[in-house]
């Protein structure tokens, strides 16, 4: 009776989640979302998509922002996949929502675009189209809050969209950040041999792919510091595995996995393993830890953040570890992502942080599935629950050693800027409404 009563109290706080618009808990803050586009001018020109012109690209930018009070209607979570509208593009960006929402497709959902919507192959679409219709609280080309907040510069994993945890970018707009994200199709490459696959450029690091991962985040920060809320001087990169790995290529356009080797340390100033969050156990830990635990080093020797690289981007990585012992009896974790496949029995670089404490999909897969199950279907029930409440749990301490590494690193100077002539997009006119 007991297991009975539980089951029927979580279904109940569920569905009054959903009709208080509220998967989390959300901070004090209003959420307000726009979306934009520009173009971009590279001297990277070896793209194998075919609607890329020859030294431009088309830039799309989203922002989540701290916002004034609000009467509006809030948005559903399908505004979110509704496709731009432009054809010369619109096969690869239908292609990365796909990717975004992976998990649904395998459950044989597709997003069809006329109805801008995800719907099952068998033509039942009442399941997903409810799903689609979902309130967020979060609100489209509002005025953003008075003042400026830190700002976080966020990239998606090596097969999500700039969509991929938009549960993440919410929560964290909620507490006073300011998130923005953007797309990077074009560093990745399709494989001839396998329809509709992505390949990874590699830890060599092509010159081309380098130089358009510099370009496409040069060119983003220089939009974000036009942005009215945000404040310059507290700007952070954050990235989920090969996201990470773009405010790598911001460094150095021929940066070699050889500069590893010989201890250099790579232009991240802070590396933050996700499951790591976890070993803290209160917010006054995290606060008293954050400006300290996170370190570029070799294995006998530690480097501080405040020592690292300082022209780069302070750059947060997300992501687990991978574990090894080392010729001293010890262990060694690094960080799970390709870029280190060619040194992983090096001990060069790792990160704090000693188990994956958390193995499931990008940030708000988790979120969403939950909801699912909770809404439509009742299997597997508990175990769903016990990984929302870690979920949450991860989430709130993530937050918190953000706080505290800004906090602690507001002397920070910014990226020396690199103006383009070409690069004309304003935000003084008709960004807001």
């Amino acid at each position: 009776m007991k297991k009975s009563a539980l089951y029927l109290l979580l279904i109940i706080s569920c569905f009054t989640q959903a009709q208080t618009n509220s998967l989390l808990p959300y901070g004090p803050h209003h959420i307000g979302f726009k979306k934009f586009q520009t173009e971009v001018k590279t001297n990277a020109t070896q793209y194998s998509f075919s609607y890329i012109y020859e030294g431009k690209l088309p830039l799309f930018i989203n922002v989540w922002y701290p916002s004034e009070q609000i009467k509006k209607k809030s948005m559903t979570f399908g505004d979110y996949t509704k496709l731009p509208n432009i054809n010369s593009i619109k096969k690869q960006l239908e292609r990365e929502f796909m990717i975004s929402y992976k998990h649904l497709s395998d459950g044989g959902y597709y997003f069809n675009q006329n109805t801008a919507g995800w719907e099952t192959k068998n033509g039942s679409v009442q399941y997903i189209r409810r799903f689609n219709r979902l309130p967020i609280p979060v609100y489209k080309n509002v005025k953003p809050k008075p003042g400026q907040f830190p700002t976080i510069i966020y990239h998606h994993s090596k097969k999500g969209s700039p969509f991929e945890n938009t549960v993440f970018c919410e929560y964290l707009a909620s507490h006073g950040f300011v998130v923005i994200t953007f797309n990077s199709s074009f560093l990745y490459y399709e494989n001839e041999d396998e329809e509709d696959s992505y390949v990874n450029l590699g830890y060599k690091i092509p010159k081309y792919d380098s130089e358009l991962a510099n370009t496409l985040l040069q060119n983003v920060k220089l939009e974000a510091v036009q942005l009215p809320m945000v404040n310059p001087d507290q700007l952070i990169f954050a990235g989920y595995e090969y996201g990470a790995q773009v405010g790598l290529f911001n460094k150095a356009i021929s940066y070699q996995p050889s500069t590893y080797i010989t201890g250099t340390a790579p232009p991240f100033q802070l590396y933050l393993n996700y499951e790591s969050t976890l070993e803290f156990s209160t917010r006054e830990e995290v606060k008293q830890e954050a400006p300290t635990s996170f370190y570029y080093a070799t294995l006998h020797e530690r480097t501080s953040v405040k020592d690292s690289l300082k022209n780069a981007i302070p750059t947060i990585y997300f992501s687990s570890l991978k574990q090894e012992s080392v010729s001293d009896g010890s262990q060694a974790y690094y960080p799970n992502f390709s870029f280190f496949k060619s040194i992983e029995r090096t001990p060069s670089v790792f990160v704090t942080g000693k188990e994956e404490l958390y193995k499931e999909n990008t940030v708000s897969d988790l979120l969403l599935k939950y909801h699912l199950h909770t809404q439509f279907e009742f299997d597997d029930l508990e175990k769903l629950s016990q990984q929302y409440q870690r979920y949450l749990k991860t989430l709130t301490l993530t937050k918190d050693i953000l706080e505290a590494f800004l906090n602690s690193k507001k002397e920070m100077k910014s990226l020396p800027e690199k103006h383009s002539k070409t690069h004309q997009f304003q935000f003084s006119k008709g960004f807001f409404k």
